[in-house]
C-alpha cells in the first residue's frame, strides 16, 4: 500500500520514457490511492453514504500488485536475479514502523477504554496483526456463529495489510521459482541459456497461472460458502495478480492523449460506480469484485502507457492524500472503533472528531514515523532492518502479553444472576407492567452488557446442540426426564434457540421433555434465507432431514418453532410471497404427520448497526436512552403471515412483554433484554417463563398436549 508510484523500466537495456511513452513517475497512482482510501474512510464512517466504499481495498490490491511486480521484473531483467533479503527488508522498512506504532497505541487505548471482554478480544487481534495473520484470524472468528455479533475490533482493518504482506513474501518466490523451473527445463532440453525476455515469459506464465487459479478458487468458494471467502489470501490473490499482469504490458503499447484520458475516465467511472452500487453481500468477492479491479486496472494502464491523465488524479491535494494513504488507512479505523465504543456512534460532531483525529494522526504518522523509517541511515541494509524488525516485533508482542495479563486480572462480572428470575420474581419481564427500569435504587444490570454476548445465551454450555450455518447435518439434543408426560420439539434458527431457557423452566414444572432441532441462520421452512449457495443448500438439506426426524418420532406431541424476522428468502426477487409459502408448506408436512404446530412470534429487534449492548454500557445509569421504537423494531415477519394463512397453526405473541406503548426498553427490571441487536439474553427469556407458560396453557383447548402437567 505504501510502495512508491515509480514504475521501473523492465527492459534489458535502458529506454527513455519519451521513446516508450511509459512514464517513470505516475502521479495518477497517488491520486488513485487518495480516492481509494477516501472511499474506505467514508464507508467506515457511515456505510450508508457509500455502500461500496469498502472496495477501495480492492483498488489498493491492484495497485500493489502492479508496483511490486514491476519492481521485481526490473530487478530480474536487469540483474538476472531477485535479491530476496533486500526486497523483503525494503518492505519491512516501509511498512512495519507505522504498523508498530499503530498496534502499540491502539492496544494501550483499548486496555484503558474498552470493557474487559472486548479489550481481551482486541489484544488477541493485535497479536494476529503483529504477525500478519489478521485475515486468517478474522476468518477463524467468523466460523463461530456465536461470535458473529461481537463489536468490530480496532485491528480489523489489518486484514488487508496481512494479505499484502503475505503477497510480498510469496510473490518474489513465485517469480523466482518459475524462472528456475524454466532454466532446468531448458538445460534438460539442451536449449540456450535464458535471456531477459525468456525470464520475463516464465514470470508471466507464473503470474497468469496464479491469478487464474486464485480467481477460480474465489468463484468456487462463492458458491460453496465459507467465512474465508472475504478474508482469504487465496480468494484475494487474483486482485493482486491482475495488477501484476499490468506490469507485463510491453512498453511499446501506447495510447494517444485522447485515448488515455478516455480510458482513465472510463476506469474512474467504473471505480466510483462500484463504490456507490456494490453492497458487499455474503458472497463478496464475487463477480462484482471485478468492477473495482477493472476500473483500477484501466486507470493504471492509461496513466502508465499514455499522456498525463485526469486532473482529478494529478492535482496537489490528491497527491498529498495519496502520499499519506497508508498512514490514513492505518489510523482511521482504530479512532472510529474506539470512539464508537466510548459514545453512541453517528452524531455529526462525533464523525467530525473522527475525521479531524484521523487527519492529524495520519499527518503525524507520515512525518515522524513513516518517512524517517524509510530514510533512516541505519535501516538501509537487510541485516539492520531484520534486526530492527525482529526486536520491535518482539517488544510489541511482549507489550501485548503484558496488557493481556493486566486486563485478564480485572474483576469479572458475575456469571449467575444476583437475584431470582421467573415465577414470583419482580425482576425482568414483570417489571414492564410498571415501566420499571430498575426494581430498587440499585442500578446494577444483569447480565453485564460487557459480557452478555458470550456468557448469557441459550446453549452457552451446550453449543454443539445448534448446527453451524453451512452444515447440512441436523443435531438433536434432549432436555428433561425420560418419563415425561409430554414431548415438545423446538425447531428453527437461533431465534428459536433463544426460547430454550424459558421452556426448560416450564418443562421442569410440567414434567415435559424438550427435543431440539436447531440450526444457525436456518429457519424451519421449505425455502432458505437469501445467503450464499452453499449455506442455502445446507439449510434445505437440514430442513428436509429435520422434518423427517420430527414427523417420524412418535414421542413428539407438539412442535414449537420460531425464526428471525426481517431477513429475505431465496427467490423473493421473483415471488415476494415465496418466504411465506415456505413456512406454510413446512408446517403442513408436520401436521400431516399428526403434529400440532405452534409459532413463537419473533421478538422486537434493532435494525441498526450499533450494538444495543454498547448503548447500554454507555448509558448504564439511564439505559432508557437505548429503547427501541416499536414501529422500527418489528420488521416483516413471514412466519406471522404464514400462520394467518393456516387456521390450524397457533401463534404465541409476547410482544407486549418487550414493549410498552411505542417503546421497547433495553433494560427491564434490572435485566438486560438483548445480548446483541436481535438476540435475547437467556436471563430475560428465563424471566418470561411464567408469561410463556400462560400463553401455552391458553392453547389447551386446541392442543391437548399443552393441557395440565
Amino acid at each position: 500500500m505504501s510502495v512508491s508510484a515509480t514504475t521501473p523500466n523492465p527492459t534489458a537495456a535502458p529506454t527513455s520514457a519519451a521513446k516508450t511513452n511509459r512514464r517513470a513517475f505516475v502521479p495518477e497512482i497517488q491520486g488513485l490511492r487518495a480516492i481509494a482510501v477516501a472511499a474506505v474512510v467514508i464507508y467506515h464512517l457511515t456505510p450508508a453514504w457509500l455502500p461500496g466504499g469498502f472496495t477501495g481495498v480492492d483498488a489498493f490490491f491492484v495497485v500493489s500488485g502492479f508496483l511490486i511486480t514491476g519492481h521485481l521484473l526490473h530487478e530480474l531483467r536487469t540483474n538476472g536475479r531477485i535479491r530476496l533479503p533486500r526486497f523483503w527488508a525494503g518492505r519491512f522498512r516501509r511498512l512495519w514502523p507505522a504498523q508498530a506504532v499503530t498496534i502499540t497505541t491502539t492496544a494501550i487505548a483499548a486496555t484503558l477504554l474498552l470493557p474487559r471482554a472486548e479489550a481481551l478480544a482486541t489484544l488477541r487481534g493485535g497479536f494476529a496483526s503483529v504477525f500478519y495473520a489478521q485475515n486468517w484470524y478474522l476468518a477463524a472468528q467468523s466460523t463461530n456463529y456465536l461470535n458473529n455479533d461481537a463489536p468490530p475490533s480496532p485491528f480489523q482493518h489489518f486484514w488487508s495489510l496481512a494479505i499484502e504482506e503475505q503477497f510480498y513474501f510469496a510473490w518474489p518466490l513465485a517469480l523466482l521459482s518459475a524462472v528456475l523451473i524454466a532454466q532446468g527445463l531448458r538445460r534438460q532440453l539442451n536449449l540456450a541459456p535464458m535471456t531477459p525476455r525468456t525470464k520475463t515469459t516464465a514470470a508471466l506464465v507464473s503470474v497468469a497461472g496464479i491469478t487464474a487459479l486464485s480467481f477460480s478458487i474465489c468463484l468456487w468458494l462463492v458458491h460453496t460458502g465459507g467465512p474465508e471467502i472475504y478474508f482469504g489470501t487465496h480468494t484475494r490473490g487474483w486482485q493482486l495478480g491482475i495488477g501484476g499482469l499490468l506490469a507485463f504490458v510491453p512498453h511499446a503499447v501506447r495510447f494517444s492523449p485522447r485515448s488515455s484520458r478516455l480510458l482513465a475516465l472510463l476506469g474512474l467511472t467504473t471505480l466510483v460506480a462500484g463504490f456507490r452500487w456494490i453492497d458487499g453481500g455474503a458472497q463478496y468477492p464475487d463477480l462484482s469484485a471485478s468492477i473495482p479491479v477493472l476500473g483500477t486496472a484501466a486507470i493504471i494502464l492509461a496513466s502508465t502507457h499514455g499522456a498525463p491523465g485526469l486532473q482529478i488524479l494529478r492535482n496537489r491535494a490528491a497527491r498529498a492524500i495519496g502520499d499519506r494513504s497508508y498512514a490514513i488507512y492505518l489510523v482511521h479505523w482504530p479512532i472510529i472503533a474506539l470512539l464508537a465504543a466510548a459514545t453512541p456512534w453517528g452524531r455529526p460532531t462525533q464523525i467530525a472528531v473522527a475525521v479531524l483525529g484521523s487527519i492529524l494522526a495520519a499527518s503525524a504518522m507520515f512525518r515522524w514515523v513513516e518517512q524517517p523509517g524509510r530514510q533512516h541511515p541505519r535501516l538501509q541494509t537487510p541485516k539492520t532492518v531484520f534486526v530492527f524488525t525482529t526486536a520491535t516485533m518482539t517488544g510489541t508482542a511482549i507489550l501485548l502479553i503484558t496488557l493481556t495479563t493486566i486486563v485478564a486480572a480485572k474483576a469479572t462480572p458475575p456469571t449467575t444472576a444476583p437475584f431470582p428470575l421467573g415465577h414470583g420474581s419482580p425482576y425482568g419481564a414483570p417489571a414492564l407492567a410498571t415501566n420499571a427500569t430498575f426494581i430498587t435504587a440499585d442500578t446494577s444490570i444483569y447480565p453485564d452488557p460487557d459480557t452478555a454476548a458470550k456468557t448469557d445465551q441459550a446453549l452457552a454450555d451446550t453449543p454443539h446442540c445448534q448446527t453451524e450455518p453451512a452444515d447440512p447435518t441436523p443435531v438433536t439434543c434432549v432436555f428433561g426426564p425420560n418419563d415425561a408426560t409430554t414431548t415438545i420439539a423446538l425447531v428453527g434458527d437461533s431465534h428459536a434457540t433463544q426460547w430454550l431457557p424459558a421452556l426448560q423452566v416450564i418443562a421442569e414444572e410440567r414434567n415435559w421433555r424438550i427435543k431440539t432441532y436447531l440450526h444457525s441462520s436456518c429457519a424451519f421452512s421449505k425455502v432458505p434465507r437469501n445467503y450464499n449457495a452453499a449455506q442455502e443448500d445446507a439449510c434445505r438439506t437440514s430442513n428436509t432431514k429435520r422434518a423427517a426426524l420430527i414427523a417420524n418420532d412418535p414421542e413428539i406431541d407438539v412442535v414449537l418453532t420460531s425464526a428471525l424476522a426481517g431477513d429475505g428468502f431465496a427467490g423473493e426477487d421473483k415471488d415476494p410471497e415465496v418466504g411465506v409459502t415456505g413456512f406454510t408448506e413446512a408446517w403442513q408436512e408436520l401436521q400431516a404427520a399428526g403434529k400440532d404446530v405452534v409459532v413463537l412470534r419473533d421478538n422486537p429487534q434493532s435494525r441498526k448497526s450499533a450494538q444495543v449492548t454498547t448503548c447500554v454500557r454507555q448509558h448504564r445509569k439511564h439505559p432508557e436512552t437505548c429503547a427501541l421504537q416499536l414501529k422500527e423494531a418489528l420488521p416483516r415477519d413471514r412466519q406471522l403471515a404464514a400462520a394467518q394463512k393456516l387456521p390450524t397453526v397457533d401463534v404465541v405473541d409476547l410482544t407486549n412483554k418487550f414493549c410498552r406503548g411505542q417503546e421497547c426498553p433495553a433494560v427491564i427490571g434490572n435485566v438486560l433484554v438483548y445480548r446483541d441487536n436481535n438476540h435475547l439474553t437467556a436471563s430475560y427469556v428465563q424471566s418470561l417463563a411464567p408469561d410463556l407458560d400462560s400463553e401455552l396453557s391458553q392453547l389447551c383447548s386446541r392442543v391437548d398436549a399443552l393441557c395440565g402437567a
